[in-house]
């Protein structure tokens, strides 16, 4: 379905992916495409980092991922560090890999690696303005990264623990939530972009999800989400916040092989505000979120 020209908001709003696709080609010639200058800007992955994307967000919990944001540099490291396993393989395949389709994919796809996999490619940077292709993000990431565009514009560390108490109940000490980071954005583009994702659930791709909700006593935004993986279904996410114009608290739900935002994390949120029980990683989104809204007070 063409929507024509349209506004950045209305594409945030209909999940409108060739706007974002012609905003990361269009940086990533303007940073000499396959040629890259000799310093390059990167626009979107720096920003993607200044999110808190790509590292550890710090949480007092082991085992943390730190996620991925491609770069051109960190294309060159993995080639680098790569090329002799891609070579063999582009000449031997995969003999010891069951399903033949994907083998015989894996073969040329070693062999391309092989050849130019020192070149971050125009499909690379499209891929990454969506959060697709080598893109990796943890929920508790993606829930940090909301709590900053929709707070004081600070990314915080979430803490799980909130203070030390003595066995009598008293205080002995609190646990603060460090500062990491401020986003570097202004007020006025955080509220163009909040007032948008607000619009997601009442006339957007979430709308569906959400028919019936009671919009008039808790207003919700929210953002759809697809994240694709080789082999599998897709997996399925929807990050959200309430009220939509004075955010307290942030959800991210993820369904892994659940399909698309829309079809399964959506409604699985627009259920729990109905009062339905939510997943476990919903409700480890909603607690970091609560640590954050309060810091943000």
């Amino acid at each position: 379905m063409s929507l024509g020209a349209i506004s950045l908001h209305e594409a945030l709003v209909k999940s409108c992916d060739t706007v974002f696709y012609k905003a990361g080609y269009e940086e990533w010639l303007r940073d000499g495409g396959k040629t890259p200058k000799a310093k390059v800007k990167e626009p979107m992955p720096n920003m993607a980092k200044a999110y808190g994307f790509g590292k550890r967000t710090g949480i007092d919990l082991p085992g943390e991922s730190a996620g991925r944001i491609p770069t051109r540099a960190w294309k060159l490291d993995l080639y680098n560090s790569t090329k002799s396993e891609m070579c063999k393989r582009a000449k031997i395949g995969y003999p010891d890999m069951k399903d033949q389709s994907r083998a015989a994919f894996a073969k040329r796809l070693a062999n391309e690696n092989c050849l130019e996999g020192m070149i971050f490619h125009a499909y690379e940077a499209v891929n990454l303005s969506i959060g697709q292709g080598d893109v990796l993000v943890t929920p508790l990431q993606l829930a940090r990264a909301y709590a900053a565009l929709l707070g004081d514009g600070n990314v915080r560390s979430p803490r799980v623990g909130w203070a030390l108490m003595r066995p009598d109940g008293t205080l002995k000490q609190e646990i603060p939530v460090p500062i990491m980071g401020h986003l570097p954005v202004n007020d006025e583009t955080r509220t163009y972009i909040r007032k948008a994702l607000s619009e997601v659930p009442s006339d957007g791709t979430a709308a569906g999800a959400f028919r019936g909700f009671p919009m008039n006593v808790v207003k919700i935004g929210g953002k759809t989400g697809t994240a694709e993986v080789y082999g599998k279904e897709d997996t399925s996410w929807f990050a959200s916040f309430a009220p939509a114009d004075n955010p307290r608290l942030v959800t991210v739900v993820m369904v892994a092989q659940g399909g698309f935002g829309a079809s399964t994390a959506a409604p699985r949120r627009g259920a729990s505000g109905r009062g339905s029980s939510a997943s476990a990683r919903e409700t480890t989104a909603s607690r970091s979120s609560r640590r954050f809204r309060t810091a943000n007070r």
